[in-house]
């Protein structure tokens, strides 16, 4: 009997607040099939290790970046026996977040920007993506604006500190959401430092995560 291959895809995403402009790593195939696409980052998972275990060595052989476990979320499985059109493939696809938009000298990396649309453009043009990776990402984004009412993972796009209108800017790519409701939903989560930064000259605190995120 015909086994599945098992495999594992990554939607790496970056932000950069001062543009409000949310990125997918993206890197170009050379070979077959659709050569000259870009994709997600993916691999075959091997026997002796996990699914996440595998993205941390995937994503460093492929694109160069290192990938922390704790940043790294499940999305889900992709079981479309038609996905790949080498054989039957299973990818389970994971979400990281990243708070770069540096290409590594070495590797094949590029910081596709996600439109209003949801297409993308790498340098200024559009891109199309290989395999069934469009629907990753569109599943990603909606998983996004699910955790906006719950969970706000996405805030680790942030970096290790950050100011709440730069949270609110965030979340409001996935739902209308005002301070007060922010703060009444996930003050809890968050961990509120000393520190300060000048925002639109004025003094703004600086929040990190907390344990729970």
């Amino acid at each position: 009997m015909k086994k599945p291959v098992y495999s594992t895809d990554l939607l790496c995403f970056s932000y950069d607040e001062f543009f409000d402009n949310l990125y997918v790593a993206v890197t170009k195939r050379v070979s077959k099939p659709f050569a000259g696409l870009y994709s997600l980052p993916g691999g075959v998972v091997e026997p002796d290790e996990t699914s996440k275990q595998a993205i941390k060595r995937i994503t460093k052989a492929k694109t160069g970046l290192n990938v922390h476990l704790h940043d790294v979320e499940t999305l889900g499985l992709y079981d479309n026996p038609n996905r790949d059109p080498r054989g039957w493939t299973i990818a389970n696809a994971h979400i990281v977040f990243k708070n770069t938009t540096t290409n590594h000298k070495d590797a094949n990396l590029k910081w596709a920007l996600i439109e209003q649309d949801y297409s993308l453009s790498v340098d200024g043009q559009p891109i199309v993506l290989a395999f069934d990776h469009k629907d990753m990402l569109l599943d990603a984004l909606e998983q996004f604006k699910r955790w906006s009412y719950e969970r706000p993972v996405q805030l680790k796009l942030l970096g290790e500190t950050f100011t709440i209108p730069y949270a609110l800017q965030l979340l409001g790519r996935s739902r209308t959401i005002s301070r007060t409701q922010f703060m009444r939903a996930f003050e809890h989560m968050l961990i509120k430092t000393d520190e300060t930064v000048q925002n639109n000259k004025k003094p703004s605190t600086l929040w990190r995560l907390g344990p729970d995120l």
